[in-house]
């Protein structure tokens, strides 16, 4: 869901998941009955280089320039395609070491070549009616004239809800596992954590973008999520790790419910002001 704000700028990435390099694109917001409210600026990538060698955990190229982490990049060797996530770079005596979010099932050649897939689009702030039900329309075309169109759910908010980090995340490894992870993997933990949020919330009628952006009510949210999250990639303290999951997975929930429970910073009926001294009674169903 891409949040749109009704006061700022909003900016988001978006790369084609089947590799189509875009020549041009163009992005529109769609209101609920298909009609263009507002078109976005684009940003087209420009990253293009080749592969200079293959080591065990990374990738020699001989350029870096057009390429942040977090891109998608398209690479293709011996004939195949493979799209993979950006997750670190790194310069290496003259060449850049590109380490890939999940790694390729072959060996790349020198020579091979990779391109960044990845454009920038933003939209300027949105007169439009505060809700969901928006849709942004990505029409990509690529140097042969191949079209490609994507559909993305949007959403037209005052605020922009209190979202767990990547930050967020290497801060509880440090500080209760003395561990470090890649950014990469604090990004997707991070998303995990803020799609199970939103998911819960939408299950009892809510939205979270409806909670005032100042507020920092999801605090006991994040730190629990995370822990879950990492729990289920084994990273927990000592013991039966089926039943720290099953605890975790309570803390996650009772630390929602306390959002749920009450108006508190709410706006609940869309009008831009928040409940105060309001109570309401929601559940979240889990079972024991």
């Amino acid at each position: 869901m891409i949040e749109l704000r009704t006061d700022q700028a909003v900016a988001f990435l978006w790369s084609d998941p089947d590799g189509l390099l875009p020549a041009s694109l163009t992005a529109q917001l769609l209101d609920r009955s298909g009609g263009v409210l507002a078109s976005g600026s684009v940003t087209l990538p420009t990253g293009s280089t080749t592969v200079h060698g293959q080591h065990a955990a990374y990738f020699d190229v001989i350029s870096a320039a057009g390429f942040s982490v977090g891109d998608s990049i398209r690479v293709v060797s011996q004939g195949v395609t493979y799209v993979r996530e950006l997750a670190r770079i790194e310069p290496h005596g003259g060449q850049f070491g590109f380490y890939l979010k999940s790694d390729l099932p072959v060996d790349v050649d020198a020579g091979d070549p990779v391109v960044d897939l990845t454009a920038r689009i933003t939209f300027a702030a949105v007169s439009a009616t505060p809700g969901d039900g928006y849709q942004i329309k990505i029409t990509a075309t690529n140097a042969g004239g191949t079209v490609v169109h994507a559909y993305l759910g949007a959403a037209v908010v005052r605020w922009s809800w209190q979202r767990c980090s990547a930050e967020n995340v290497a801060d509880v490894l440090a500080a209760v596992y003395q561990d470090e992870r890649s950014g990469a993997f604090c990004g997707s933990v991070a998303d995990r954590v803020n799609a199970k949020i939103e998911h819960a919330l939408d299950a009892t009628g809510r939205r979270p973008w409806l909670y005032s952006g100042a507020s920092n009510l999801f605090s006991e949210v994040i730190q629990a999520g995370i822990r879950y999250v990492l729990a289920d990639h084994g990273i927990a303290p000592t013991g039966d790790l089926v039943s720290l999951l099953r605890e975790m997975r309570f803390a996650f929930d009772d630390s929602l419910r306390v959002i749920v429970a009450g108006l508190r910073e709410y706006d609940d009926n869309d009008d831009g002001q928040t409940e105060q001294g309001q109570q309401m009674l929601y559940s979240i169903p889990t079972v024991r």
